[in-house]
């Protein structure tokens, strides 16, 4: 009669392998993350001032609400892009 096998060993095993899984995947995502803002940091301007005069400026889409709900984004898009304009850093939109 063969001897039962002990489920332990597996569970730890397989325990095991799904918190080294998690962590290289978050380890995987954090490194991605740090290295999208590294090389992405010159491109990001904070004021209007030091933003590069350009003579088109694209203003990406976006719904000007949601639901019953004004959409933030849309509005933060427009004020964005007029400021531009008024400042003379873009020709066209």
């Amino acid at each position: 009669m063969p001897s039962p096998v002990n489920p332990r060993p597996l569970r730890r095993r397989l325990l095991l392998l799904v918190k080294w899984s998690v962590l290289l995947g978050l380890l995987l995502v954090g490194g991605a993350n740090c290295w999208i803002q590294e090389t992405t940091r010159r491109a990001i301007f904070i004021d209007t001032v030091s933003i590069p005069a350009n003579d088109v400026g694209l203003v990406l889409g976006t719904s000007r609400a949601v639901g019953n709900f004004a959409n933030p984004f849309f509005g933060g898009r427009m004020d964005a892009a007029a400021a531009l304009y008024r400042e003379g850093k873009i020709r066209h939109l």
